[in-house]
């Protein structure tokens, strides 16, 4: 059997042609569909007309504009650059640096191509595909026996199309693995053929990275993959997968292998890093009663416990708990482990060395107030610990510290989300991940600080890097979280009836809450290329940008209970601080001094003050002040997670961030916990209306939404989600008016583990 490959215009009709077997195609010669332009077009009619692409407006513009581009003979036009213009409608001038729409889209309408031809074009003629890290789409003629479609492969003709090309996925099915090879390696030929520099990349960069010649997947599995740590050997990497659930486990992999499970304990495994022998792995278990560090012997060795970390709070599956890196992190010579917990002083969280020899904790940091040092790395010569210190919940910078005589140095000032941070092979730069140019990508800085430089060969979103002992490679998570609300009528649950996606948009949106009469919703948006506070009308027609922040990120909004203002917290300067907005985008004012931490806002049911949580007498405590900022009082000695005021105004709802919702009168006397919900998790996931709570417990059926009556103190199912909601934002709100629920939930959420090599 013969494959032909094309490259530039298909109107040349003389193409090379590669010889290569597919397995599991019969010894006779079977026939392939015509590769002509006019055939390609019809097969892009019948995708972009199928359920799967129908609703989708943009995604569509993509796929056609890159196919008509390329059947144009003009391949060459097909960049970043130009998608971004002509199809999302961007300024010439625009920085794709800066705006990763193309990217995020990219993958999207990877994953779309995907599912159609596993479901309703399975036996298509033709296949239409984008390989990854390019944009440049290439055409596979198929023959396909429908009988026997379960057994075999298809024999396949392709058609690349000009100057872009990179590796495909290292793991693939068994059944398609050997063709996959062999097709790759037949284009990959062609192109070198052309003289493409598909898989090289040139980035600045102070030291080691400043070449990067490629760039591989190294698990494409089902589910997420996160947080790779390299083995001292370069030959394996340790990582944590959800192979397609809501539970994390330790996992190893070699390149081009299969994934080797390694813990499989109850609860969530995290972190996992390797001991400098490579004999041991540490991780961190979570469970329901709490955070343990572990060691386990590899390959196939025991499990031991080593120590449990004061910092009690319970698993959730959200991304703070597979972002953000408590540790542990191996000591160069072995003998100890870095991780993060509370803070000698009891407020923020530290970092602690722990003794191997005597199980002693010796503390390293104690940072002010409720700041949190993440993210503990050492460097290979054991001299210096580099950390992520959080001043709020995204707002960070990177610090090193000297272990010889304990200075501290800051290297960054950004205020933004660092996400993981590896040393160079020569201890000389950090890199790490961050949000700082928009998108999450790698940067690196030396340890004297000054501008860190991007590694601009990563893909749509890279975090948590790790980099090989000798510097060859290094491994991130490549991520992406793409979140929409949707309004659903109580009334319509299981009903035929979908939900309403509300004010849809290419980026992400969460935290939506009706207005006290239904009539509009408040909500977060990062469609701006930032997260700002967005409002729209009810069905989510004429959304409008309220807020021009810029960084940091949003969140939390409510409304006045005149609907004439909305509160929120936002991050600017580094700190979480309490805003008010009314909803046509005037009167922004800041109602916290500088320099605090205030967040989760509530109005009283008069609306003449505000309820919310600060640290302004040293550690997080409820306050309340008036509309104006003024005659700030203490409330309560400690923190109230998401308070809501009961609409009689005598009392506080509020949980403590770990089981069960509590009540508090507000006239004085002492928390008492809900009687029915005792044993539930919310995950942000609840408010208060007419009478009732509406919540999701995410220890159950996450679809099920349930109204708890504080009449009866008794549960009935209010309405089945058709999807799952987002977890970690507050997300869900009721509008009696309409008798219908908003909700967030995850539209498109992907993580693998790619290599990004080094060019010497």
């Amino acid at each position: 059997m013969e494959a032909r490959a094309f490259k530039a215009a298909i109107a040349a009709r003389t193409p090379p042609k590669h010889a290569f077997c597919s397995e599991g195609i019969s010894s006779g010669e079977q026939q392939l569909p015509s590769l002509d332009a006019e055939s390609i077009r019809s097969q892009l009619d019948r995708i972009l007309t199928s359920n799967r692409f129908k609703n989708s407006v943009r995604i569509s513009r993509f796929l056609r504009y890159v196919t008509e581009t390329a059947l144009d003979g003009r391949a060459g036009e097909i960049k970043e650059t130009s998608i971004g213009v002509s199809v999302y409608d961007k300024a010439p001038s625009y920085d794709p640096k800066l705006d990763t729409v193309v990217r995020s889209e990219a993958r999207r309408l990877r994953l779309k191509l995907e599912g159609y031809f596993e479901e309703e074009g399975q036996f298509d003629p033709i296949r239409i595909w984008i390989p990854k890290g390019a944009y440049l789409p290439i055409f596979e003629a198929v023959a396909v026996q429908p009988s026997t479609i379960a057994e075999t492969s298809s024999t396949s003709d392709l058609v690349i199309l000009g100057g872009t090309l990179a590796p495909s996925p290292l793991a693939v099915p068994p059944a398609s693995r050997l063709r996959r090879i062999l097709l790759y390696a037949s284009f990959l030929a062609l192109g070198l053929s052309f003289g493409l520099g598909a898989l090289l990349f040139v980035t600045r960069t102070p030291d080691h990275w400043r070449s990067v010649a490629r760039i591989i997947p190294l698990t494409t599995f089902l589910g997420e993959s996160y947080q790779p740590n390299v083995s001292p050997d370069g030959k394996s990497v340790a990582f944590i997968w959800n192979n397609g659930g809501s539970t994390y486990s330790v996992y190893v992999v070699r390149p081009g292998g299969k994934p080797l499970r390694v813990t499989a304990g109850p609860g969530t495994d995290i972190h996992p890093v390797w001991s400098p022998d490579g004999n041991l792995i540490a991780f961190l278990r979570v469970t329901s009663s709490g955070s343990q560090v572990r060691v386990v012997s590899f390959p196939g060795g025991s499990e031991n416990a080593l120590f449990a970390l004061r910092n009690g709070r319970p698993w959730s599956e959200d991304l703070l708990g597979i972002r953000n890196d408590t540790g542990p992190s191996w000591s160069s010579d072995g003998k100890g482990l870095i991780v993060s917990d509370v803070a000698p002083s009891g407020r923020g969280m530290g970092l602690y060395r722990f003794d191997l020899n005597t199980h002693e904790l010796h503390s390293l940091t104690n940072p002010s107030s409720d700041e949190r040092d993440l993210n503990p790395t050492l460097s290979s010569d054991g001299k210096w610990l580099a950390y992520a210190r959080f001043s709020s919940y995204d707002s960070s910078d990177v610090f090193i510290r000297s272990l010889l005589d304990g200075r501290e140095r800051r290297l960054t000032s950004d205020h933004t989300d660092v996400q993981g941070l590896a040393w160079s092979a020569g201890n000389r730069e950090i890199v790490f991940s961050s949000n700082r140019g928009g998108a999450y990508g790698l940067w690196t800085i030396g340890l004297d600080g000054g501008n860190p430089s991007p590694i601009s060969a990563t893909g749509e979103s890279a975090i948590q890097p790790a980099i090989s002992r000798d510097g060859q490679f290094l491994v991130y998570a490549d991520f992406t979280l793409r979140s929409e609300i949707l309004k659903i009528g109580v009334s319509q649950a299981g009903t035929s009836v979908p939900p309403v996606s509300v004010a849809p948009s290419i980026r992400s949106s969460h935290s939506a809450q009706f207005s006290p009469d239904g009539s509009r919703i408040a909500f977060v948006s990062d469609r701006s290329g930032k997260w700002e506070l967005w409002v729209s009308s009810a069905d989510g027609k004429e959304a409008s940008q309220l807020t021009n922040f810029d960084t940091g990120s949003v969140g939390s909004p409510r409304w006045s209970p005149d609907g004439l203002s909305i509160a929120f917290d936002a991050r600017p300067n580094g700190r979480s601080a309490i805003f008010v907005i009314s909803p046509d985008g005037q009167g922004l004012r800041n109602l916290s001094p500088k320099g605090q931490e205030e967040k989760q806002p509530a109005w009283s049911s008069d609306g003449k003050w505000i309820y919310f949580d600060s640290n302004r007498a040293g550690s997080m405590q409820l306050w309340k002040m008036t509309t104006s900022g003024s005659d700030a009082t203490s409330v309560s000695q400690f923190a109230l997670t998401d308070a809501h005021i009961a609409p009689d105004g005598k009392s506080i709802f509020y949980t403590n961030g770990t089981e069960g919702l509590w009540q508090m009168p507000l006239s004085g006397g002492s928390p008492v916990q809900i009687p029915g919900l005792e044993h539930c998790r919310f995950g942000r996931l609840w408010t208060i209306s007419d009478g009732g709570i509406y919540y999701v417990n995410i220890r159950g059926d996450r679809s099920k939404v349930i109204r708890y009556d504080l009449q009866t103190h008794s549960n009935r199912p209010a309405l089945t989600l058709p999807r799952d909601p987002l977890i970690g934002y507050p997300s869900l709100s009721y509008s009696p008016s309409d008798n219908a629920i908003l909700f967030a939930t995850k539209e498109d959420s992907r993580s693998d583990l790619m290599m990004l090599w080094a060019m010497h």
